[in-house]
């Protein structure tokens, strides 16, 4: 079936099993459901097409969704970065209800924070127009729509148990989810890092109330809470460590719908805690760090025209790693936004200025005045064509040794340490169904991204015990540029459904300071690669629905990661000293996996789902590298070898009931 999609307000552009967009208007034929989030557009990605990506270790899991786009960038197998056409991960807005998340995802990459289950529905676009950030935007709406009768949805497996229930209440909804895992009682034999043992595991809870009071408003109030907790003890290199993080979100919204015009209110607060310990031989190192944000946000709609007003205080804790140094930030970031949107035939045309006055930890005032631009025509048959252009700032910084979402990257507020990044943006898209049968979408897009003050951290995390450990010394400083071409081709009806993916992109970086000791240390001059960038990566997602059961593949194979090679090491004092070769001039080995999912269903239908998850993660069990490091061979020689995360395969199964 296709549902023409005419000249509305985006809010009304949204209906069961399609997605909503608000910057375009399309008028030619589109699938009942779209698998992937059309290039150049915001998208509403409900959680049906999310549950269309084949289910890994019983999880239909929001961010292994976005880590399957085109858009997105291929971590490793224990990355929980989002890296949207080159950028870093914490250049991205990613959020609960509107309210940011700074750690969103558990480790080892397998699952978010946010269980599925408990949310509406997902935002996703590659640029953030209403937001202080140079990427892209992830946001997972909150439950609001009214039940007639209670619901539960429940996944117990090998790995986790997790379950939402849906209560109705008269005018209030109380929506609640919670998770466990059980990594460390079934997988201890599994999980080993660099031929020694990982224990992890991870829980979280999330509570959303709805109030009704009437036709014209809605009144919700969320809170999350998770904690994760890590041991890794390598006995043969004498090395032991611990990390526990929290991750607590609390937020109150209110929705107010006029005549003709609406107004929205978000107040929230945020929370993302860590703290490492690291020992080795002798040596200790503690490094607690920490992020939180008090904020409230504002937004009036009137016909085209919107106005969005937001003021946030930040509080940084970026290191303390030993009872010498002590880090802490406090800023502020006030903003005002005046949007306006044109709609007429096939045209679309929006216009964002968007003013920041933002106060640094050492009270010196920044200003910076943004302007967007975006454009679309839509042709019956050739398809829409998206325009999309501007300026864009950023406040916060995330770094650290591993650039990886792991849990040794803290957050730095933009002053002392840093001034504040900048982007100019330009991408041109293209997506059509009408040039291919029944069902099919091809998609392209091509982007530019000019970075400005930029910051890496270029040290390991033994070297906080250093007595004379100083963050600046293992800064660099960057200038940069992402570039890059996405395809993608997608179907959507049928028995088979999925896509396949091709993305070519660099990212780039050159050092403005070469005289840190970062910089003279890794011999850097001229340009280099980011850290994440993968020139080439294909993805191929597929799901055969055979009535009683189906079957899922995904498919990822990307050329590997920078990384900076060693040009001779040698012993002195006891101790291993290295001579590097060009910061990130060399290439870690091709990444490569495939997981395979099957779903048995005992019943299935439009009000219940109840059946049994088999899957296998990494079923071809092939040996991906996290990173090198030195190593000894059997006859006690040095040599630099690959650091893997030895989940050579996975294997799960898992029971599942919705109704």
């Amino acid at each position: 079936m296709f549902v023409p999609l005419q000249a509305q307000q985006a809010d009304s552009l949204w209906s069961e099993g399609t997605e909503r967009l608000d910057s375009v208007v399309l008028s030619a034929r589109r699938p009942s459901v779209e698998l992937l989030p059309l290039p150049g557009l915001s998208a509403k990605v409900p959680a049906s097409a999310i549950r269309k990506v084949p289910s890994v270790l019983g999880l239909s899991d929001p961010l292994r969704f976005v880590f399957l786009l085109p858009s997105v960038q291929t971590g490793s197998d224990v990355d929980n970065g989002i890296h949207i056409q080159g950028c870093e991960n914490a250049h991205n807005y990613v959020s609960m209800g509107g309210a940011p998340i700074y750690g969103a995802g558990h480790m080892l990459g397998f699952a978010s924070v946010f269980n599925a289950g408990h949310f509406r529905e997902m935002s996703y676009s590659t640029v953030a127009r209403d937001y202080n950030r140079l990427g892209g935007v992830v946001d997972m709406s909150l439950p609001d729509a009214p039940l007639a009768a209670p619901s539960l949805e429940l996944s117990a497996g090998l790995f986790l148990t997790q379950a939402t229930v849906r209560v109705p209440a008269g005018k209030h909804t109380f929506v609640l989810s919670g998770r466990h895992s059980y990594f460390n009682l079934l997988y201890s034999n599994y999980l080993e890092f660099n031929d020694a043992p990982l224990r992890y595991d991870f829980g979280d809870a999330n509570l959303t109330w709805t109030f009704r009071p009437g036709d014209r408003d809605v009144i919700s109030a969320n809170g999350y809470f998770g904690r994760d907790a890590a041991e890794y003890n390598a006995e043969d290199w004498q090395i032991k460590s611990w990390a526990n993080w929290r991750n607590a979100v609390g937020s109150l919204s209110w929705r107010h719908e006029g005549a003709g015009w609406t107004t929205d209110h978000l107040l929230y607060g945020t929370l993302y805690r860590l703290k490492d310990d690291v020992r080795m031989d002798v040596t200790e190192v503690s490094a607690p760090s920490e992020i939180r944000t008090l904020g409230y946000r504002g937004r009036f709609h009137l016909g085209g025209f919107e106005l969005l007003a937001e003021t946030a205080q930040h509080y940084a804790r970026p290191l303390q790693p030993t009872d010498r140094i002590s880090i802490e930030q406090y800023g502020w970031e006030s903003t005002l936004q005046a949007k306006y949107t044109l709609r007429k035939g096939p045209f679309f045309v929006g216009a964002w200025l968007r003013g920041t006055w933002y106060l640094s930890p050492e009270k010196d005032n920044c200003y910076s005045l943004d302007p967007r631009f975006e454009a679309a025509w839509t042709g019956q048959s050739a398809g829409t064509l998206a325009f999309k252009t501007g300026i864009a700032h950023q406040y916060l910084f995330q770094t650290g040794p591993s650039d990886s979402g792991f849990p040794t990257e803290y957050w730095i507020l933009a002053g002392a340490l840093s001034a504040p990044q900048s982007s100019r943006y330009v991408s041109l898209s293209w997506s059509s169904d009408a040039l291919l049968p029944k069902g099919w979408n091809l998609s392209c897009e091509g982007y530019y991204r000019d970075l400005r003050n930029q910051l890496e951290y270029s040290g390991y995390m033994l070297e906080y015990a250093n007595p004379n450990f100083s963050l600046e010394d293992y800064f660099i400083h960057e200038n940069g540029y992402n570039f890059g071409l996405n395809l993608s081709l997608q179907k959507t009806e049928g028995r088979l459904t999925g896509w396949i993916a091709y993305a070519f992109g660099r990212a780039l970086r050159h050092s403005e300071d070469p005289g840190t000791a970062a910089s003279r240390a890794y011999c850097i001059d001229g340009w280099y690669p980011a850290r994440h960038e993968r020139i080439h990566e294909c993805k191929l997602v597929g799901t055969y629905d055979f009535g009683d059961w189906d079957l899922g593949v995904t498919v990822i194979a990307a050329s590997g990661r920078p990384w900076t090679q060693p040009l001779a090491f040698y012993l002195l004092g006891g101790k291993i000293l290295t001579v590097y070769d060009d910061y990130n001039g060399g290439r870690l080995k091709p990444f490569f996996r495939t997981d395979l999912s099957a779903n048995w269903y005992l019943h299935k239908d439009t009000s219940r789902r109840e059946g049994v998850n088999l899957s296998l993660y990494n079923a071809i069990a092939y040996p991906n590298e996290l990173g090198r490091m030195i190593k000894m061979d059997e006859k006690g020689r040095y040599y630099y070898g690959s650091i893997l995360l030895q989940l050579r395969i996975l294997p799960s199964i898992g029971y599942f009931l919705q109704f």
